[in-house]
């Protein structure tokens, strides 16, 4: 197997690798965001329909 060779990015090093590290950071800003939010969201939705549960038993005791 051939080692990994990291190409000679000349006089635009810092340029090129400020770039791909903004990447992979905004990358995971993504991800971890959407995660977060689906959390909350499916939260949000066992609550709901928890609620939504309870008010249908209610009214069915009181028939």
């Amino acid at each position: 197997m051939k080692p990994f060779i990291f190409p000679d990015l000349g006089p635009y090093a810092v340029e090129v690798l400020s770039a791909y590290a903004g990447t992979v950071a905004l990358l995971l800003f993504l991800v971890v965001g959407s995660v977060l939010q689906g959390r909350k969201t499916r939260l949000r939705l066992e609550e709901f329909e928890e609620r939504r549960i309870a008010k249908r038993q209610k009214s069915t005791d009181n028939l």
